[in-house]
């Protein structure tokens, strides 16, 4: 899990990508903080661009913590700003846009060994849309969470949100609903596909050597080795011309297959949402299914 956290997967993928500025140019440029506060001081001073940049936690979710800014070094120069090891990352603002709503994808991927490698990419998954019609991030909007932050566990307490079963329509669709339309709208999803697979082994690449040395410690007292796995959530981000980007990886993606919703006598009921149990359900039953078969 602390491998997974955006501050050492950071680390990881920022080494990798000195060493492989084209292999790993998939992840948005970002600094670990504070420990690179000079960094990002001297890169904002030099830069006459007009990058926006974004706030994350370490070990932050559901979009606790997150912060849009387009001053960096107000944090550089007032470190006791940031209690927490946290990331800062170029903000993507030329995101693809679908009815207008920025939108990313949650997709699950099974590690099943670490020596040697071995996982799978699960071709379903979830699409995750704001809740606000999508502009280009100003000192005006920063603060639009429901504009610029697909987090579901946000969005949903938007009075935008909209619950829906239907594949193709809501907040929350099927990954294949949204490829589907890609393609009738002329898009070679086919490469779109090779591109998130390439993210996905390029990143497991980066953490395995880490992942291979905490596992050597755990089991150092062990007479033979242990059987593991994990099922992790890949969020991906499509820019405008479809390119893939590695917002974060989650070591313990949500696996919920319901919902809250308030009935008419003001009292929350959880409901069954069928997107989720018809993405989430596969991905349990399958993920067994090859740990399963390696036992037998």
């Amino acid at each position: 899990m602390e491998t997974l956290h955006k501050v050492e997967l950071t680390r990881q993928l920022n080494r990798m990508k000195l060493l492989f500025p084209k292999e790993y140019s998939f992840y948005p440029k970002s600094w670990i903080v504070p420990e690179q506060f000079a960094e990002l001081s001297a890169h904002c001073s030099r830069s006459k661009s007009t990058d926006m940049f974004i706030l994350k936690p370490d070990a932050g979710s559901q979009g606790e913590g997150i912060v849009l800014t387009n001053n960096p070094q107000a944090f550089c120069l007032d470190p006791s700003a940031l209690t927490k090891p946290s990331v800062f990352q170029v903000y993507i603002a030329e995101p693809h846009l679908i009815e207008k709503y920025k939108f990313d994808l949650r997709l699950y991927v099974v590690v099943k060994n670490i020596e040697p490698l071995e996982f799978y990419i699960c071709r379903e998954g979830l699409a995750r849309f704001c809740t606000e019609h999508y502009q280009k991030p100003t000192i005006k909007n920063l603060h639009k969470s429901y504009m610029h932050l697909t987090n579901y566990s946000l969005n949903k307490h938007s009075t935008n949100y909209v619950h829906s079963d239907a594949d193709d329509s809501g907040s929350k669709r099927k990954v294949s609903s949204v490829f589907k339309l890609l393609k009738s709208q002329g898009w070679d999803v086919d490469k779109v596909w090779k591109g998130i697979d390439d993210v996905v082994c390029k990143t497991l690449i980066a953490v395995v050597p880490a992942l291979k040395l905490e596992m050597h410690i755990a089991t150092a007292g062990l007479k033979k080795q242990i059987q593991c796995f994990q099922i992790l959530g890949f969020d991906i981000l499509l820019d405008k011309k479809l390119n893939p980007y590695l917002l974060e990886v989650n070591s313990s993606p949500s696996l919920r297959i319901d919902y809250e919703e308030e009935n008419s006598s003001g009292r929350t009921e959880l409901l069954l949402s069928t997107t989720d149990l018809e993405i989430k359900l596969p991905v349990i039953t399958d993920s067994l299914k090859l740990i399963c078969n390696d036992i037998r």
